[in-house]
């Protein structure tokens, strides 16, 4: 494998608690909304307005103006979908051991059941985890993302406000 196909994960100490960020991906304007939680310099960024070169971005009160190359996406983990207080699960294979149960994230809201199901994620060669969102336990998407801002947009279409996204 050539070094233009490798992904480089920066290690988590350089990042905030629980964050990676894939240095190589750069993010199209399209792929993004305002209110999506990106990275900037390795900080959690909302961003508030939006064209094909730039973008606004809100930290802490503190806004600034940056070129949408600049900013990356932050990959869902485990670790952040703990952060956003969802709850880790396990079901298990039938005629396996039991430490070879898979893991899942569960998070209710109302009549609303969001699960998220990373399996390998980091290790996977496609870098997607598999989401579902119930309501009323009818189903209303089934998807693969990568990344929270893909999931911010399917939480959103779903009409689903979870405030945790909003203190990161």
């Amino acid at each position: 494998m050539n070094d233009l196909n490798k992904t480089n994960i920066i290690p988590e100490s350089n990042l905030e608690s629980g964050i990676m960020m894939i240095d190589e991906r750069i993010m199209n304007t399209r792929d993004l909304r305002i209110g999506d939680k990106v990275l900037y310099d390795g900080l959690v960024y909302e961003i508030t307005q939006l064209n094909d070169l730039s973008a606004r971005i809100l930290r802490n009160g503190y806004g600034r103006l940056v070129l949408s190359g600049e900013l990356e996406p932050i990959q869902i983990t485990d670790e952040l979908l703990e952060k956003l207080c969802f709850e880790k699960k396990a079901y298990a294979c039938e005629d396996t051991n039991p430490e070879d149960n898979l893991d899942y994230y569960i998070f209710n809201i109302g009549d609303y059941e969001i699960v998220l199901d990373l399996g390998d994620v980091v290790d996977s060669y496609d870098g997607k985890c598999n989401i579902q969102i119930d309501k009323k336990e009818e189903l209303l998407f089934c998807d693969k993302i990568s990344y929270l801002h893909e999931l911010q947009h399917l939480l959103w279409d779903a009409k689903v406000e979870i405030n945790t996204i909003n203190k990161l």
